[in-house]
């Protein structure tokens, strides 16, 4: 019997969701046959808030088990490198024994929940099977818990233990396999989860790992492509693939070929079911299931159906707020933008309003395919008036009303941004390579404050943040601690081409406009108006 999501017999799931600046997002991503198992190390009431190079942990395997990926806390926002390491037979606290699983890039958001690091790590574990592992990060610290209230993990399929590992400094070297780790803090406890699959044990077991195609398209014929993978002990020369469209069952396909078990590249390929045309502004659900591999039943069904929901990325006008509109809020029009990327240029025209949320691009929602100095996209007004619609978000924790991360060729125009809590203000955010972004006729307000702090900064881009080309005309930056904090990395490294022009600054209490390592900046034509509140104005 197949399960339409491969998430059934689960011991002990949880499900992570994605902390982005405090907006909650649901993602969109498939429904996919590897990591439906997931186990993770956090104890009730417990919190991480140390931090260092490297955690390690051993996994023994009760069952069969093939390990998917890992995810744990940072101590930063920001890029880093990180690397995984094994050890047979489990953790060791030395230098010797430690084979390289995978190195990537990993791009964290937030240091609240846990933040997945893509490796796919593909690692097979035999029951009674015991190994130890690294996760070691080059630029930004692994958290993890110090004070250890529960140092063992469990569910009927593996159990992690913490109670005699450590965390420390180093990075090893994966192009020789040698490593150099400073195992110097005992116990640590890493705070994260592992995500995992059944093990091996099915001598004939297939699945669909993935929808490939379309993703990211537009409007017309395209290939409905998946992964087809094996899952078994076995070679697998034959199986069927059934499969979906909106409900509808299509033409099964018969696959003949070769999946071997010797890696993870062997053991997938790409199979192209049909090609349809697919209609702009319409979501497509395509559901794809194996059966019968090798001309036999298979007899682990957990891992045989990816379900995913796509549609033609965006291009034209569409309507925010008001009366029937495209999209009801600046949320929905963002989730459709972020999921489906852009085909031509897109204008979304707000309708008046007070709209009471964050308006967030980028981070854990991934950047928007497709944009370009053609494909831009613009947010505006629909009156032409910058009054008539007024985005407001109070924020607890110091999240901004206005948050950029790396996302290019962005236009807002005739709008009011506010942040409304006195304690976190800033109404503006952005970082992570913001680019060729232009915002005219903007009243950007934050709060009138008695503080130097950059937690009330109205328009603010953070240190080592590098945002070129980017325009700000004809806006009023009103009240806050600073106006604008715009600062690059350094000497060698600044954030250039930021143009400023017939704005306003008005009420701020300390600095109206504070730029550090930035290159050619050009402040044109710009009023600032300092009015008595404090003697440290400057």
């Amino acid at each position: 019997m197949r399960t339409a999501t491969g998430l059934t017999r689960r011991s002990s799931v949880i499900l992570w969701s994605l902390l982005v600046w405090g907006l909650l997002f649901t993602m969109t991503a498939d429904v996919r046959a590897q990591g439906a198992y997931s186990l993770a190390t956090v104890p009730t009431g417990s919190t991480s808030t140390s931090s260092n190079s490297f955690i390690s942990f051993d996994i023994t395997a009760q069952q069969a088990v093939r390990l998917y990926r890992f995810a744990n806390l940072f101590a930063g926002t920001g890029s880093t490198t990180v690397d995984i390491w094994a050890h047979p037979n489990g953790y060791v606290n030395a230098n010797t024994g430690w084979v390289h699983l995978g190195r990537t890039t990993v791009t964290v958001t937030q240091t609240s929940t846990p933040t997945i690091i893509p490796i796919n790590l593909d690692f097979l574990i035999q029951p009674n099977e015991k190994w130890g592992f690294i996760i070691s990060h080059h630029s930004i610290s692994v958290k993890y818990n110090s004070s250890i209230t529960q140092s063992s993990f469990s569910d009927s399929y593996m159990t992690i233990d913490c109670g005699s590992h450590c965390a420390g400094t180093g990075t090893g070297d994966p192009t020789t396999g040698v490593t150099s780790f400073a195992f110097s803090l005992c116990p640590r406890q890493i705070s994260g989860v592992v995500y995992y699959d059944e093990g091996a044990t099915a001598p004939n077991d297939a699945g669909i790992s993935a929808i490939e195609s379309p993703d990211n398209f537009c409007a017309g014929t395209e290939d409905v492509r998946v992964a087809l993978q094996n899952f078994g002990i076995n070679q697998i020369t034959s199986v069927t693939i059934n499969w979906k469209l909106n409900g509808v069952t299509q033409t099964p396909y018969s696959w003949t070929g070769l999946l071997d078990t010797l890696s993870a590249a062997t053991r997938k390929t790409s199979v192209t079911l049909a090609t349809m045309n697919f209609l702009s502004g319409i979501p497509y659900t395509i559901e794809a299931w194996t059966s019968m591999p090798n001309g036999v039943a298979d007899t682990v069904n957990n891992n045989d159906t990816t379900i995913a929901t796509r549609q033609s990325a965006l291009s034209g006008t569409f309507t925010i707020g008001g009366a029937n509109p495209d999209f009801p809020d600046f949320d929905a029009a963002l989730t459709v933008l972020h999921d489906n990327g852009l085909c031509g240029p897109v204008v979304f025209n707000v309708r008046p309003g007070t709209y009471t949320e964050q308006v967030a691009f980028g981070g854990g929602r991934g950047t928007v395919s497709g944009s370009s100095a053609v494909n831009t996209v613009t947010f505006q007004s629909e009156t032409g008036n910058r009054a008539d619609v007024t985005v407001d978000f109070y924020s607890q924790t110091g999240n901004p009303t206005l948050y950029v991360n790396d996302t290019d060729w962005l236009i807002f125009r005739n709008m009011t941004f506010t942040a409304s809590n006195p304690t976190y203000s800033i109404v503006f955010y952005y970082l992570g390579g913001m680019e060729n972004c232009v915002f005219e006729n903007i009243d950007f307000i934050g709060q009138p404050v008695l503080t130097t702090s950059t937690n009330n900064t109205v328009i603010y881009s953070p240190s080592g943040s590098l945002d070129h080309n980017n325009s700000f005309l004809n806006c009023t930056i009103q009240d806050g601690s600073y106006g604008m904090y715009l600062y690059g990395s350094g000497t060698a490294s600044t954030e250039d081409n930021t143009l400023i022009q017939n704005c306003r600054f008005t009420g701020q209490y300390y600095r109206p406009f504070y730029a550090y390592y930035l290159g050619q900046t050009k402040f044109l034509d710009n009023t600032i108006i300092q009015e008595g509140n404090t003697i440290y104005a400057y």
